[in-house]
């Protein structure tokens, strides 16, 4: 095996900040299914205390899981993880990690994609297929999922998390020189909830130019509006209300209004080179 050392470039140096065992192959000009992906990015727009670089081989076919509620069918990737400096009250520091959430953590995600179909990465598959439909058609709009909504279509979400979205916000496309896809605010659930900065994410799904790679991200953000809201009582009716109330605001808030900036996290996901 060879180590192939992974560089995560700030606007002021080069770090080194992990390395990854990779196959002779890895070398070679054109990638091959068990590649990992190679990522650069400029410093993010927000103070980060920590970042950490996890490199994972492909699910073995012996190893591959379907019938549980989070898939086991992942393609080759880098993960790379940043500590958000924010401190959060209710949650205690590095945890609990929530629908595969680390909260407190912006998390950056890269997928070899080139041979989803040849190995048994099924799962990838359906997110893959969505989101480019999606970027094909580019919908201003998408229903939020609210009030049993029958025309409610979760945005693409890849990995999987065993969760559904509480709200879809925000939709917002973007076109970088790597490549094309779609933030949004959402909320990981399995019930009815008050929205809170403890659980705001913003969502990107994306693809790049040469259909090698799946960039998926979570970016942890806040808004003052929520450190206000309340339900009259712990009943889902009123978690019910209280979102689509929070749903409604959120909406029409500016993207600078959120911490970090909506456009400072675009313009930093602009900055991503994947080899």
């Amino acid at each position: 095996m060879n180590i192939r050392k992974i560089e995560v470039i700030s606007r002021s140096r080069a770090l080194i900040v992990g390395v990854t065992l990779m196959s002779a192959s890895a070398f070679a000009s054109e990638r091959s299914g068990d590649d990992i992906p190679v990522v650069s990015f400029a410093q993010f727009p927000y103070p980060i205390t920590a970042t950490y670089v996890i490199a994972f081989p492909g699910t073995s076919s012996n190893k591959t899981q379907m019938d549980t509620p989070g898939p086991q069918d992942f393609p080759p990737g880098v993960r790379i993880v940043q500590e958000d400096a924010r401190t959060y009250p209710s949650i205690p520091k590095h945890g609990p990690a929530v629908y595969m959430l680390p909260r407190a953590h912006n998390i950056l995600n890269v997928y070899n994609i080139t041979a989803v179909k040849s190995a048994p990465y099924k799962t990838i598959q359906v997110h893959i297929e969505h989101l480019r439909r999606l970027l094909e058609t580019r919908p201003s709009k998408v229903a939020n999922g609210m009030g049993g909504d029958e025309n409610y279509e979760q945005l693409p979400d890849y990995p999987p998390r065993n969760a559904a979205h509480n709200f879809q916000l925000k939709l917002v496309y973007i076109d970088a020189e790597w490549g094309s896809g779609l933030f949004y605010i959402t909320q990981f659930v399995q019930d009815a909830v008050i929205p809170s900065n403890d659980d705001l994410v913003y969502e990107f799904q994306g693809i790049t130019k040469d259909s090698k790679s799946y960039v998926a991200a979570d970016f942890r953000i806040t808004h003052r509006l929520l450190q206000t809201l309340r339900a009259k009582d712990n009943s889902s009716d009123a978690a019910n209300q209280a979102t689509e109330r929070a749903a409604a605001e959120l909406s029409k808030a500016s993207d600078d209004s959120y911490t970090p900036s909506l456009k400072k996290i675009r313009a930093w996901v602009s900055t991503l080179k994947i080899d």
